[in-house]
């Protein structure tokens, strides 16, 4: 799941930071990315993953690194069965 929020992330935050310095625990904001690229990256990994995240994830912490959108992605799957993505 890493691999796939990763690629998202390249694609949507436009970083200042190389793409072979991204590991999953790279400080996104630290590395360059908006509050508006944020919202993309969100929309990207809904659409991926088939999932919504609620108001209560839309937070700066559930989008400061790779490990931590796919720790959300994980939860919000985890908590609907039907999500089969």
């Amino acid at each position: 799941m890493e691999d796939r929020v990763s690629a998202l992330v390249l694609r949507f935050a436009q970083l200042d930071a190389a793409a072979d310095a991204l590991d999953p625990n790279t400080d996104l904001w630290d590395a360059g990315m908006s509050s508006m690229h944020s919202v993309s990256v969100m929309m990207a990994v809904e659409e991926e993953f088939g999932v919504e995240f609620p108001e209560g994830l839309l937070t700066r912490a559930t989008f400061t690194s790779v490990a931590s959108i796919a720790h959300a992605v994980r939860k919000l799957r985890d908590s609907d069965p039907a999500v089969a993505r």
